[in-house]
C-alpha cells in the first residue's frame, strides 16, 4: 500500500462529470481532441486502487515501452490493457476504460522515462504531479467536469470490473489493492 513507499502522487486527477456519461463517443472524442498527446487517457474511477497501483503499472508499460513489447499500439491504451490485467485491448477497456453511465473518472498522464522519473521508487521526481496541473485543470475545464479532490482509493467496484472470481468481496482495503495489482502483474502471464 501507499503508506508503506512514501511514493509521490502519480499524474491522475480524479474529475467528476456534470451527469452520468449518456454519449461515451462523445466524451471520448473531445478528450483526444484537447489532450496534448497520447500520453494523457481517461482510466475508469473505479480501476485504480491507489497510487501504488497506477506506479506499478507505469513501470509495466515504461519497460514495454522502452524494450518494443507492448501489445498495443500507442501507450495510452497500453497503460488501460496493463492496468486492467488482460491481455485482450478490448477487454481492456472494458474493464479499465470509461462505459455509458459513469460519473467519475480519472485523467491520468503516462510519464516518460527521463532523468527525475525512472522505474527506481527512489528516484520520481515529487514534481511528477504538480508539473502537469495547469494542463490537467484545462483539461478538466474543456471537458466540463470538475476535480474530485480525492485520491484513488482500493473499491469493490473495481474488483468486481476485473472479476475476480471471488463470492465473498469483504476484502480489506489493502487486500483489494493487492487483489488489482495482482491483476495487473498477470497481465501478460
Amino acid at each position: 500500500m501507499d503508506i508503506g513507499y512514501n511514493l509521490p502522487w502519480f499524474p491522475a486527477w480524479g474529475i467528476k462529470f456534470e451527469s452520468p456519461i449518456e454519449n461515451l463517443q462523445k466524451i471520448i472524442s473531445r478528450f483526444n481532441k484537447i489532450r496534448p498527446n497520447n500520453r494523457w487517457s481517461l482510466v475508469c474511477y473505479d480501476a485504480i486502487a491507489s497510487d501504488f497501483h497506477l506506479w506499478s503499472t507505469w513501470i509495466s508499460v515504461v519497460t514495454r515501452e522502452v524494450n518494443g513489447t507492448m501489445i498495443a499500439k500507442s501507450v495510452d491504451v497500453e497503460f488501460l490493457r496493463v492496468m486492467s490485467g488482460n491481455h485482450q485491448i478490448s477487454k481492456a477497456f472494458e474493464i479499465s476504460g470509461l462505459t455509458k453511465g459513469d460519473r467519475n473518472a480519472w485523467i491520468v498522464s503516462i510519464p516518460k522515462l527521463s532523468e527525475q522519473v525512472n522505474t527506481k521508487f527512489g528516484h520520481i521526481s515529487r514534481n511528477s504531479y504538480l508539473d502537469l496541473d495547469e494542463i490537467s485543470t484545462e483539461l478538466i475545464h474543456r471537458l466540463g467536469a470538475s476535480l474530485l479532490p480525492k485520491r484513488p482509493l482500493p473499491s469493490t467496484s473495481g474488483l468486481e470490473r476485473i472479476v475476480i472470481g471471488m463470492n465473498n468481496l469483504n476484502f480489506s482495503s489493502e487486500q483489494k489493492e493487492e487483489l488489482l495489482i495482482g491483476a495487473m502483474v498477470l497481465t501478460d502471464l
